[in-house]
C-alpha cells in the first residue's frame, strides 16, 4: 500500500497524473480523496460506454461523501487519459 500525500490537495488533472503512476504489476487500484477532485475524476475517466444505471446513479447522486465508482482500466496506467475507462459500478455508503 502506497500513500501519497499529493493526492490531498491535487485538482483532477494531477490527481489522474498520480494514477498514471501506478506500476503496471498493480491490477487493481484504489483511489480515496476528497471532492470535487473525484468527482471531476470520475467524469473525467468515465468513457460513457459502461453501466447505464451506473452513469445515471453517479450523474444524479452527484458524487456524495461516502461514494465509490468502480471503473475497468483496459490499457496501461500510464497511457490512461480522459475517457479511457469504463464505469462499472457506483455505490454509495450512506443515502
Amino acid at each position: 500500500m502506497t500513500h501519497d500525500a499529493g493526492l490531498y490537495s491535487a485538482g483532477p488533472e494531477a490527481a489522474l497524473d498520480l494514477v498514471r503512476e501506478t506500476s503496471e504489476e498493480v491490477s487493481t487500484l484504489l483511489v480515496v480523496g476528497h471532492n470535487p477532485t473525484m468527482a471531476y475524476l470520475a467524469h473525467l475517466l468515465d468513457d460513457g460506454e459502461g453501466d447505464d444505471g451506473a452513469t445515471s446513479e453517479m450523474l444524479a447522486r452527484g458524487y456524495p461523501t461516502a461514494a465509490a465508482a468502480v471503473f475497468a482500466v483496459g490499457g496501461s496506467w500510464a497511457d490512461l487519459g480522459a475517457g479511457g475507462a469504463r464505469l462499472e459500478a457506483f455505490h454509495v455508503a450512506r443515502g
